[in-house]
């Protein structure tokens, strides 16, 4: 193998950091596996549930992803926290008399997991994007986790924000009300 000589040079103005949603070559027809960002290779982002709303804030602005995996102290999965759910509007109908809003915690907003819908990671490899997308839409989830059945882990997590951020795209999906929701939204 012949020897290179090594240089080295002073970078100029032309030179920006390399992120990877910049190679990013994933379209609607692309595999929808390949949109995942595995747990298995990739560690991820987790709050505990007694966080404060203004700790998920920031970890959550500094994650760059959509959704945050909720766990407790010892690290099970408990749901997940959103920006949506963060927001002050959602904190503000938790402030009362006898809670102040310090007191909040991230336990009190998210989405448990009961209610988080899930695909198989094996059948996610069987359909592309854009049928992933119509699913999300159908069934009005932002957020679904994929899991493997075998092992009876979580895998990952995918969102219609992040899908829309790789396919430089609007990905917007109406979410459905459950009556308790209606309920509240119209007493209050």
């Amino acid at each position: 193998m012949p020897t290179t000589n090594l240089q080295l040079f002073n970078l100029d103005h032309g030179y920006e950091l390399a992120f990877p949603n910049d190679f990013d070559d994933v379209a609607l027809s692309s595999p929808a596996q390949s949109i995942l960002t595995d747990f298995k290779t990739h560690q991820p982002a987790t709050i505990y549930q007694d966080s404060s709303v203004d700790e998920a804030r920031l970890f959550l602005a500094n994650a760059h992803s959509a959704a945050l995996s909720v766990v407790d102290r010892n690290q099970h999965f408990r749901g997940l926290i959103s920006e949506e759910g963060l927001g002050e509007e959602a904190v503000i109908r938790l402030v009362g008399p006898a809670r102040k809003r310090q007191d909040i915690q991230v336990r009190d907003l998210m989405m448990p997991r009961e209610q988080i819908m899930a695909i198989d990671h094996e059948s996610l490899g069987r359909t592309t994007v854009a049928k992933l997308i119509t699913l999300l839409r159908r069934e009005g989830q932002p957020y679904v986790l994929v899991v493997d059945h075998d092992s009876t882990r979580i895998r990952g997590l995918i969102s219609a924000a992040d899908l829309g951020r790789r396919l430089h795209l609007p990905v917007e999906i109406r979410q459905h009300r459950s009556f308790i929701e209606i309920f509240d939204a119209v007493m209050h």
